[in-house]
């Protein structure tokens, strides 16, 4: 019976852990920048405008509550054109960026990289004022912007001693769930 209920633990232990693992799938589609949409092309430089695209990506799959799924498995053979591309672009300043544009241009998520900048105001204020004002910020950040209205928000890391923690906040300095 004892051996039961441990390796029960393990088991339900391990499935818990497997949920919670999302990962971007690894597999890119490369292609060559002939191959996108000029739409797509002209949105990138609009929206970035200190850096240049680095290499281009189809990208057929789409973000499902428990993981990424391809959109439509064709399109991993190459056999129809794409419905979404993505872009890694090395910024002027150090920093990096994944982009995904839907094929009419229209962003769908922008993840860039901060190297040492400084936060807004408001997010420091927001930061200072909250539990974790004691904690160290790290020299990286993120700056998400999703869709059409490009929402942004930071992703910033805190330490403290052997303690870690990922915020997420707003423009405004709102602390928000975990995205």
């Amino acid at each position: 019976m004892l051996a039961s209920m441990i390796v029960l633990a393990f088991t339900l232990q391990a499935i818990a852990q497997q949920d919670m693992k999302v990962q971007v799938p690894m597999e890119k589609l490369v292609i060559d920048q002939s191959q996108v949409p000029q739409v797509v092309k002209t949105a990138v430089r609009k929206d970035v405008a200190d850096g240049q695209p680095v290499q281009w990506h189809t990208f057929p799959y789409v973000f499902k509550k428990y993981g990424w799924n391809v959109i439509n498995p064709k399109l991993v053979k190459k056999d129809k054109k794409p419905d979404q591309y993505e872009v890694y672009i090395k910024t002027n300043h150090g920093g990096r960026i994944d982009a995904v544009y839907g094929k009419d241009g229209n962003l769908v998520r922008m993840r860039e990289v901060l190297k040492n900048i400084e936060l807004p105001i408001k997010i420091d204020d927001a930061i200072a004022k909250s539990q974790y004002k004691d904690w160290n910020i790290s020299k990286d950040k993120e700056l998400i912007t999703v869709g059409e209205e490009h929402v942004k928000h930071y992703v910033v890391k805190l330490s403290k001693g052997d303690q870690h923690k990922t915020l997420f906040i707003d423009e405004k300095g709102n602390f928000l769930p975990h995205v």
